[in-house]
């Protein structure tokens, strides 16, 4: 490995952590950034390039979802090098010096659901239910709040946002598409207040509950197959998803089997809480393109 290289990420690693104790220190975040990204590729490997990234980034709270999947990937460094006593040690240390900074996928925020009225939340998403069937579509908590419900039978304390899926009539994507567009005028219609995020995904963000956002996905299908927006593709069954039962603890409607959902989504160990879970967007995307690609029109 080049020693120049190694000394030089040391010498990032030492002023970085310097700026990121003493918040007075004048730090340029993005020349750093810039220094570290230049280093071969060899040496972005090491666990120490992950760690100095983190740093430099909570430190001016920029790049919050590259610092949440560099958190992710150090983990598993660590983990496979039998030392993850390193990495409990580096995030205690983040949370020491960041002063109270929280991030995750979506970047830093300021709230976690830890702090939400669930009354508030519970209630809204409801009332949120109720106009969705009054324009005749089922619906049901997913993603986030679906495994919050089902696995620590609350909100997950370390989530930032409320997820929702609206059952579609359409079976295939390009119907679901024009049916899912034309869902947003219907619900300003009846005074909801949201708007499409087209482009490069496909939801629709409802309004905010108690301060936290509110996104709204799509599930479509046949009797055979059914598709849920961004995970799976065609992947689950009818009766994975039908017919909804009722959660005990929010009274708000849960898929016939969220276990499978769960796994779909998360992935086998979705048991396991992991505060640095990383979707893997990019992947997911390029199986829903063309439902992507026909929102985006």
């Amino acid at each position: 490995m080049d020693e120049e290289k190694i000394r030089e990420l040391a010498a990032c690693r030492l002023l970085a952590e310097q700026a990121y104790i003493d918040r007075n220190i004048i730090l340029n975040v993005k020349v750093q950034i810039a220094r570290l990204r230049g280093l071969c590729i060899e040496v972005r490997s090491e666990p120490e390039y992950y760690e100095t990234f983190i740093l430099l980034a909570t430190r001016a709270e920029i790049r919050g979802a590259a610092a949440n999947s560099h958190m992710s990937v150090l983990r598993r460094k660590r983990e496979t090098a039998g030392e993850l006593a390193k990495y409990y040690d580096f995030e205690k240390m983040i949370a020491d010096y960041s002063g109270g900074v929280r991030f995750s996928g979506h970047g830093y925020y300021d709230r976690g659901l830890e702090d939400a009225d669930t009354n508030a939340v519970f209630g809204g998403i409801a009332n949120l239910l109720k106009v969705l069937e009054d324009l005749g579509h089922k619906a049901l908590v997913n993603s986030g709040t679906l495994l919050g419900l089902v696995r620590d039978k609350k909100l997950i304390t370390y989530d930032d946002d409320i997820d929702l899926a609206v059952v579609l009539k359409s079976r295939g994507e390009l119907y679901a598409a024009r049916e899912f567009c034309a869902l947003v005028e219907q619900l300003n219609e009846k005074g909801i207040d949201c708007t499409l995020r087209a482009g490069n995904n496909a939801m629709i963000k409802l309004p905010d509950l108690d301060g936290f956002e509110v996104d709204l996905f799509s599930a479509y299908g046949t009797m055979r197959r059914c598709s849920i927006y961004p995970y799976a593709p065609g992947t689950l069954k009818y009766n994975d998803v039908f017919p909804l039962q009722t959660c005990d603890i929010s009274g708000l409607p849960l898929p016939a089997s969220p276990e499978t959902l769960l796994e779909q989504n998360y992935g086998k160990s979705w048991e396991v809480p992991d505060p640095r879970f990383v979707f893997d967007w990019p992947r997911q995307k390029r199986k829903f393109a063309r439902l992507i690609q026909e929102i985006a029109a």
